[in-house]
């Protein structure tokens, strides 16, 4: 006999563990992390025929929501979010509390225009993550290697010009918590695994194989920062899914 393997999701918002009171109410989850420059997110739909998520549970914009999912000794910590949105459908009622990760902040989303001349990419990265009272993370050796000339932020969001500058070496940029992350994209993939799902654990999947509107080859540069080179490859499928 198969084991069947019991999901377990923990909820806290506002710093408050309220698993026990909202899980006969919850019918849904969705959460996605994003590799860099976006924000994760997640969202909690609950049954709410009781109303009582209209009521005296109702949650306030701006409440941090945190959530782990998974198994018992196998759970994964979705992060820190703040509540952004709440949506309520009728009929039957259902409500749906949406949230983006805290880390990435209005401030790192506003435009702003600097100059940046003679610096390495580490000192470029160190002035972000003393602005927004971060802690620089990740390849900090491999960026005080890599000298720039001039580099201009021109009304760019400061997270999107940081990951434009880490796309240009190779690299990975997110923030995550506390932290401003530099990451090289190959050691990333080298990384154990945080969490298994085990098909028992799941009660539908969809995959997708098909020909039409897909790319036939692709070309692929990509600058090695160890070397201070471009490397330019071309790849094609080999047919195998």
């Amino acid at each position: 006999m198969e084991k069947v393997i019991r999901n377990i999701v923990e909820i806290s918002i506002a710093r408050k563990n309220v698993t026990g009171d909202v899980s006969n109410y919850l019918s849904k989850i969705t959460y996605t992390d994003k590799e860099e420059e976006e924000s994760d997110d997640i969202s909690l739909t609950f049954e709410d025929t009781s109303v009582v998520w209209q009521s005296s549970w109702y949650p306030s914009q701006g409440d941090t929501l945190e959530v782990k999912l998974g198994s018992s000794g196998n759970m994964l910590d979705c992060g820190l979010f703040e509540i952004d949105e709440i949506e309520l459908e009728l009929s039957p009622d259902i409500l749906t509390v949406k949230g983006l990760a805290s880390a990435i902040s209005q401030s790192l989303r506003t435009k702003n225009s600097k100059a940046f001349e003679k610096q390495s990419l580490r000192k470029i990265a160190q002035f972000f993550a003393d602005k927004h009272k971060l802690k620089l993370t990740g390849k900090t050796g491999e960026l005080q290697k890599i000298e720039l000339g001039r580099k201009t932020q021109d009304n760019q969001t400061d997270i999107s010009f940081l990951t434009s500058l880490a796309k240009e070496y190779g690299l990975i940029f997110s923030v995550r918590g506390d932290q401003l992350i530099f990451m090289d994209e190959e050691e990333l993939d080298k990384q154990d695994s945080i969490l298994t799902i085990d098909r028992l654990q799941m009660s539908k999947a969809r995959f997708r194989d098909k020909t039409s509107q897909t790319f036939n080859s692709a070309v692929v540069s990509k600058r090695n920062i160890k070397a201070n080179n471009i490397a330019k490859w071309k790849i094609e499928p080999d047919g195998v899914f």
